[in-house]
């Protein structure tokens, strides 16, 4: 039990690193908001047990919200700095040559 909840601790942890690394920060926290959504929905789908009216209207919200926001960013992809691109040139230069 402690290595399924250690495990998936450092699987998720490690995964949102990488996207934080290769995505802007606007589209990483549309995607931080809809995880609770996407957790309804797996719950729901696997184990059958349908969310209750007020948490579904909530998920509803949620979602419109990400898709309103989705919506309101920019259009050009410079135009919001990536936490990638804030670090300094040597060090992105060293982080490339590695992987």
């Amino acid at each position: 039990m402690v290595w399924l909840g250690l495990g998936c601790t450092v699987l998720a942890f490690c995964t949102w690193s990488r996207v934080l690394d290769a995505a802007t920060a606007s589209t990483s926290s549309l995607v931080l908001y809809a995880v609770p959504v996407a957790a309804l929905a797996l719950d729901a789908t696997l184990l059958g047990a349908l969310p209750s009216p007020v948490a579904g209207l909530g998920g509803l919200i949620v979602l419109a919200g990400v898709g309103l926001a989705a919506l309101r960013r920019p259009a050009s992809p410079g135009a919001s700095r990536t936490v990638a691109s804030s670090r300094p040139a040597e060090e992105r230069a060293l982080a490339d040559s590695r992987s």
